[in-house]
């Protein structure tokens, strides 16, 4: 069992930071230098000899970098980095606000009345609804136009409202 938990804390390790020669490789696939010359820039005070004593004893590790990168054709690790990739989904990308202004608006559907959302003099969105009777009224946000709508309107749309990160049905007394 002991030998077990070695073997996988071994592999953990290994897998977490690669050799310095993914480092070495990945210099040279950005700058276009030697590996001898992209050793040098990655480290301090090393000279010709050190470099190519240290590039013929790493030689496998080299190559095993060389194509490690080429078919993952990944960028190698690098301290402090993440790792961040966009991932397609097929949706469009909405902005913050695109996104907002469509909540409003499915709220404002399903509620039967008119919603549009302006910037305040204070630079914050407030959410104009105008109802059926002409009446206006103002909202900070899509939770407190629902709350509200949903109070006055005495509509209790159960499933179709989207529950906020602070809010359960069970919170909100339903």
């Amino acid at each position: 069992m002991k030998k077990l938990f070695e073997n996988w804390r071994k592999h953990l390790n290994e897998a977490a930071v690669p050799h310095s020669a993914h480092h070495v490789v990945k210099k040279m696939m950005k700058t276009g230098l030697s590996a001898k010359e992209a050793l040098k820039s990655l480290t301090h005070d090393l000279s010709d000899e050190e470099a190519e004593r240290w590039l013929e004893h790493h030689k496998d590790e080299m190559d095993s970098a060389k194509q490690d990168l080429a078919s993952r054709n990944e960028a190698a690790y690098e301290p402090g980095r993440a790792g961040t990739f966009d991932i397609d989904t097929g949706e469009e990308y909405l902005s913050p606000e695109e996104i907002r202004d469509e909540e409003v608006q499915d709220l404002a559907d399903k509620f039967n009345v008119e919603a549009f959302v302006e910037i305040a003099s204070d630079g914050k969105p407030s959410i104009i609804v105008k109802h059926q009777d002409g009446k206006l009224s103002m909202y900070n946000d899509t939770e407190e136009m629902y709350k509200e709508l949903a109070d006055e309107t005495g509509q209790d749309i159960h499933g179709s409202h989207d529950w906020y990160e602070d809010e359960s049905p069970y919170d909100a007394g339903y």
